[in-house]
């Protein structure tokens, strides 16, 4: 879907993915009444969480989310909120602030138009907001690893945890850069250059950053593709993935994003000033979108440093790697 249209390839794997995993953390009754519902489509953002206070039979939400994509067709919004008491959040044991995720109705919110980005124009990722609404214990739970998922939600996948979340991001960039490539291809083929007496099919730069566009692709996505393999034999086995499998299938899902991002920038280069244009081709748009992709939380170049942690043995600074 994102090699055809970055926004319907991030909004279907936002609705199909990010809201239906953190729905096994739910009570039953709170999962069967979203998604016995085959419309349901679920959106939400992640930072900063709202305020969420214990009242009789739930919680009272307050909160603004910003980048909560597909919200304008979302029947339900998941948004995570700091358990609050007396005006300052309940601490854990472990130290941290409690956080719960809240689902409700997404006609309960109000949508705020605050989305004018660089790329990915068309995922509509405006911020949401609430005032005081009633989560029932239903459909409000703590995060924690899905250890104890509900009882629709013992397939292999939940073994994932937020990891499926996290690649899902990264997939689209994928999309984005194959289509690029692919398209670079069929325009240096039959290309006449303006100013130039030698065309780009025979100019050795062109080649070069076209096998470049390929290599950087097809590598981000072999890595891509073995991590998550790997992690899954795991979880048909029953089992959650390693430290090591996770730290894997994070840092696959931000070289997939590097990795796309270097291969538009390849295929910006071979295309010359055909790249600045929305005609035949939409390399100005794919430049644009692959490139917001790579600043997104999830797959961000900052995760390499939270996943070398990881690898020495220290703490991560990374929230969602153990969840």
């Amino acid at each position: 879907v994102s090699a055809i249209d970055s926004a319907a390839g991030w909004n279907l794997q936002i609705t199909a993915v990010a809201g239906a995993t953190t729905a096994a953390l739910l009570p039953d009754d709170g999962a069967r009444e979203i998604f016995s519902d085959p419309g349901a489509i679920v959106a939400g953002g992640f930072n900063p969480p709202g305020a969420a206070v214990r009242v009789d039979g739930g919680y009272r939400l307050t909160g603004r989310w910003p980048f909560v994509s597909g919200c304008q067709r979302a029947n339900w919004f998941a948004d995570p909120a700091l358990l609050m008491e007396n005006g300052e959040p309940v601490m854990a044991d472990h130290g941290q602030p409690v956080e719960l995720i809240c689902y409700y109705p997404a006609a309960e919110a109000e949508i705020i138009e605050t989305w004018n980005p660089l790329g990915m124009r068309g995922t509509g990722s405006h911020d949401i907001g609430v005032t005081e609404i009633f989560v029932p214990d239903s459909r409000a739970a703590f995060f924690a690893p899905f250890d104890n998922a509900g009882s629709a939600y013992q397939g292999p996948i939940y073994k994932l945890g937020l990891m499926p979340t996290i690649m899902g991001n990264a997939i689209v960039a994928l999309g984005i850069a194959r289509t690029a490539v692919d398209q670079a291809v069929e325009l240096v083929k039959s290309k006449i250059p303006a100013f130039l007496q030698s065309r780009p099919v025979d100019r050795g730069v062109v080649h070069a950053h076209l096998a470049r566009a390929e290599a950087s692709l097809s590598a981000a996505r072999a890595y891509f593709y073995n991590a998550l393999g790997d992690a899954w034999n795991s979880a048909t086995e029953g089992q959650r993935p390693t430290a090591k499998q996770r730290m894997h299938m994070q840092l696959a899902a931000s070289q997939a994003a590097e990795g796309a991002a270097s291969a538009v920038n390849h295929v910006h280069a071979a295309v010359g000033s055909s790249g600045m244009r929305e005609e035949q081709y939409d390399f100005a748009r794919h430049f644009r979108d692959v490139h917001t992709i790579t600043q997104h939380a999830l797959c961000s170049p900052t995760r390499f440093e939270s996943m070398g942690q990881v690898m020495l043995g220290l703490q991560t600074d990374w929230i969602l790697f153990d969840l």
